[in-house]
């Protein structure tokens, strides 16, 4: 996992489900932070229409993947994991979760 700002970079080391901070992807490794997603405007659209098809559903987890020329959707989850990233990784405590609870029944 890996906090992205708006203009597709990774602001952030990742982590992963059991805590382990990375700094180089542990397979490329590229290193993780500022590295600029390839087509992240292109995966924004594509989430944003797929979400006007999903109307009765307030909060969907969109898994995209990046091809060598275009993103494609894989798949829609509407049971998705509101991992905390911020407090995880960059140092700030203060979490999302009031922004989630807005939209998401618990």
């Amino acid at each position: 996992y890996a906090l992205v700002g708006e203009d597709g970079s990774i602001l952030y080391p990742a982590v992963n489900n059991k805590g382990n901070t990375y700094f180089t992807h542990p397979d490329s490794l590229v290193k993780i932070r500022d590295f600029i997603i390839p087509f992240f405007k292109e995966s924004e659209e594509l989430a944003k229409k797929a979400a006007l098809k999903i109307k009765e559903e307030k909060y969907v987890g969109w898994d995209i993947m990046i091809l060598e020329n275009k993103p494609v959707l894989l798949k829609a989850t509407t049971k998705p994991l509101a991992f905390e990233l911020k407090p995880s990784i960059s140092g700030n405590k203060k979490g999302l979760k009031s922004e989630y609870e807005k939209y998401i029944d618990f």
